[in-house]
């Protein structure tokens, strides 16, 4: 019942533990057939409890990795989530994998999206110094902290956001400018 409910296996390991320890107290053979099931299905319970543990672990570290932009973090929480899901399927837990690989899904998303945050920040960066491709990368940039943020991104973005700012006073001088010719010729 423990192993198709997926639950209560830590009560179910202690009473085997206690029947299989009486049972070996008993003279004679007639218990052999009844504690090989009773062992066997102790094998197939015991790694059960800390594979849920570390189940458990690796979602909170892949929790937290959504409070970050580090796509080191995030990698290492796909790659921790991914060994614990794998445990845990084969070990016949398929609600907690279910719930763990839905969790992985929406961690590989969100490092699409960090990456393409990476490169319109080094974009941003090129178009601030050489004061070229502004709006290109004001768009860019814009575009990926919107998919960071709907990809689970809890974090702040202050680069980004702070990139974002100095390519919108750029744009805006240059818009300033071009208005000014404008009027400038009109006159």
């Amino acid at each position: 019942v423990a192993l198709r409910t997926e639950s209560k296996e830590d009560e179910v390991i202690a009473e085997l533990t206690r029947v299989l320890e009486a049972a070996e107290q008993i003279p004679g053979h007639y218990l052999v057939e009844e504690v090989r099931e009773a062992r066997d299905v102790f094998d197939r319970l015991a790694p059960i409890p800390a594979v849920r543990a570390e189940l458990v672990e690796a979602a909170r570290d892949a929790k937290h990795a959504f409070e970050t932009t580090s796509l080191w973090r995030v990698q290492q929480a796909i790659v921790c989530l991914g060994v614990s899901v794998g445990k845990a399927r084969r070990y016949g837990l398929s609600g907690a994998a279910g719930e763990g690989r839905k969790t992985l899904e929406d961690l590989k998303v969100l490092k699409r999206a960090l990456l393409d945050l990476k490169h319109a920040k080094f974009q941003a960066n090129v178009s601030i110094g050489t004061k070229s491709g502004v709006p290109e990368s004001l768009d860019s940039l814009n575009a990926s902290i919107h998919k960071a943020l709907d990809a689970g991104l809890t974090n702040g973005m202050p680069t980004a956001r702070g990139l974002l700012h100095k390519l919108q006073v750029l744009d805006d001088a240059v818009q300033a400018a071009a208005d000014a010719t404008e009027i400038g010729n009109g006159i």
